[in-house]
């Protein structure tokens, strides 16, 4: 493969051209979509690293190579400029090649700031530089709600709203389970409240061994006082408190914040497991796959840091890597814009042993995923077999139109990948060009919008319509109007009561089959359709009710508008007075 083959006239003139600054990059392939994002400390130096020695380049960066048929540019100020930028691109144009967080939703946090007025803990899912405390992330959103009402009943602190707090005449019943000191009432003053808040703070930072003895201290003083009745309620805290001890999986007694990450690889699919310790406890973790990555492991990992701790995700005080990556310095220079970190590789010892830990999370992750894709496969292949496919559908979409009487007309598309849902790839049509209840029309509507934006990047192996053969004729007819014929069409019509009271089952309609083929048994292998059908049905309607709620909440505040007018309004017989 020589180097002459990609440095075409065109190409070779722009990579001339390239200024030596720090900046980002954009690899496009033939048909002009970007399928890599990076970003380098000289760009002509990196761009031309691409294009020379080809042959003794790494079988993945091969691939990247011969798909690249043009580049573009942006020129950045610095560094750390070219660091943000690349992540931006990277959220926006989702390259192929890339590793891209797209589930970048936070996790649970429990925030509490101590300054406000008889404070409380509540969740949230981001951690704003207000001055509050936080901690977590907690990985499963029911075990970190159970700690929150363990942690406020346990330490009495109040679980209502502010508004209710406020107003509160008289204790709810919390306080009468004894589950809360009430505060609302005055039953208890500020100053003994916040020596409870301080107490729970103990317990989330992990300073089990000073909350217990400060308890035991309390406890007995309260004994020698003969206020026995406070002296059991602290009596039982410290009971809560080791019980919940011991449930806790200590993995380090340093007690740092930490996030520990693991990796492990095979091809060109990737997994990456980070684990947050807080306080030297397991609080939890989370597992990532990333398909088609040609970067090398230390380039990806670098990525994934870059891209997770944006926005308002809590920065702990070490970040553990299994690799060390190339921009670590800059990366926690930007890092500590916001709260310092600092970022290790260790080579032994226990902080080795926990990247080890995190490293055997991310390859037993791995497994449980190839498992699942194999059986995908064969499922595919065994769907493929049965519709007379050329080869596995890797790319298949199913239709959908969901309305009542007519009103507000809706179509979805359902989209798998390999198997897999791509939520991405899902689209709403709102339907404009069909009066009254005609879904066959619908149908056509939204067939008709979806194939004239076919393109080579979403071209579809098979396309599946929620209906029976009279949706089939209609998807056909749209196809043969475009000039498509080379995408197999398949409607799937959904089991229903007949008129014995039995059930019929689930059949599939084929353009060149007669008679429709019966879904039977719990191993069809038609299941890949119809869950992708379902799929489509549930897409559908939840956005048809959607829009139906937002006419209801509409048409009410019409009617109170109107109402309220109509009360303002003179009558006529006092007009005429």
């Amino acid at each position: 493969m020589k180097q002459e083959e990609y440095l075409k006239e065109a190409l070779a003139e722009k990579i001339g051209s390239l200024p030596n600054n720090p900046g980002v990059y954009l690899m496009k392939n033939a048909s002009g979509k970007i399928i890599y994002v990076g970003k380098a400390r000289e760009l002509k130096k990196r761009v031309v690293s691409y294009f020379t020695n080809i042959d003794k380049k790494d079988p993945k960066t091969k691939i990247l190579i011969s798909h690249i048929a043009d580049f573009d540019y942006l020129v950045t100020d610095t560094e750390n400029e070219a660091l943000l930028t690349e992540g931006t691109l990277i959220k926006e144009y989702r390259p192929r090649y890339n590793v891209d967080l797209k589930d970048d939703k936070n996790y649970l946090c429990l925030r509490i700031d101590p300054s406000e007025h008889f404070p409380k803990y509540t969740l949230v899912r981001s951690m704003k530089r207000d001055g509050a405390r936080y901690f977590g992330p907690y990985s499963a959103a029911k075990p970190v709600r159970d700690s929150l009402k363990w942690l406020s009943a346990t330490f009495l602190l109040r679980q209502c709203s502010d508004h209710k707090f406020k107003n509160r005449s008289r204790p709810c019943l919390y306080h009468e389970i004894h589950l809360c000191s009430a505060p609302c009432c005055d039953y208890i003053d500020e100053e003994s409240y916040n020596m409870q808040v301080e107490q729970s703070l103990l317990f989330l930072e992990g300073k089990n061994d000073t909350l217990i003895r400060e308890l035991t201290d309390e406890m007995e003083r309260l004994s020698e006082e003969m206020r026995y009745e406070e002296a059991a309620v602290i009596r039982d805290r410290i009971s809560a408190v080791r019980t919940m001890v011991e449930t806790q999986k200590v993995v380090a007694m340093d007690f740092v914040d930490r996030d520990v990450i693991g990796v492990y690889r095979e091809g060109l699919s990737l997994g990456i497991s980070i684990l947050f310790i807080r306080g030297g406890r397991l609080m939890g973790s989370r597992y990532t796959l990333f398909k088609n990555i040609l970067d090398e492991n230390n380039l990806a990992v670098q990525s994934f840091v870059e891209q997770f701790y944006r926005g308002d995700r809590y920065i702990p005080e070490e970040i553990l890597l299994p690799v060390e990556i190339p921009d670590s310095d800059m990366i926690e220079a930007w890092l500590s814009e916001y709260a310092p970190a600092e970022i290790k590789t260790p080579k032994r010892g226990f902080l080795r042993d926990l990247v080890t830990m995190a490293d055997k999370n991310a390859e037993s992750n791995f497994s449980e995923w190839k498992r699942s894709r194999e059986s995908k496969e064969a499922a595919l292949a065994a769907l493929a077999q049965r519709l007379g496919l050329p080869a596995p559908p890797g790319r298949m979409e199913c239709f959908d139109i969901s309305n009542v009487g007519g009103s507000l007309a809706v179509g979805s598309m359902a989209v798998f990948i390999d198997g897999e849902a791509d939520t991405s790839e899902y689209r709403h049509f709102r339907i404009k060009g069909v009066d009254g209840s005609d879904d066959y029309a619908m149908m056509k509507e939204v067939f008709s919008r979806r194939m004239k934006n076919l393109t080579d990047d979403n071209r579809p192996n098979i396309i599946f319509i929620d209906g029976g053969r009279g949706h089939l004729n209609i998807a056909r007819s749209v196809m043969e109007e475009l000039g498509i014929d080379d995408i197999p069409l398949a409607a799937v019509a959904k089991e229903k009561d007949d008129k014995k009271g039995g059930r019929t089952p689930d059949k599939v309609f084929l353009p060149e089959r007669k008679n429709p083929i019966i879904v039977r048994g719990s191993a069809s292998a038609l299941f890949p359709a119809l869950a992708l059908r379902d799929e489509a049905h549930r897409f559908a309607v939840t956005y048809h009710r959607k829009l139906r709620k937002k006419r209801g909440i509409k048409s009410s505040l019409d009617d109170i508008l109107a109402s309220a007018k109509n009360e303002k309004r003179p009558s006529s017989a006092t007009s005429r007075s």
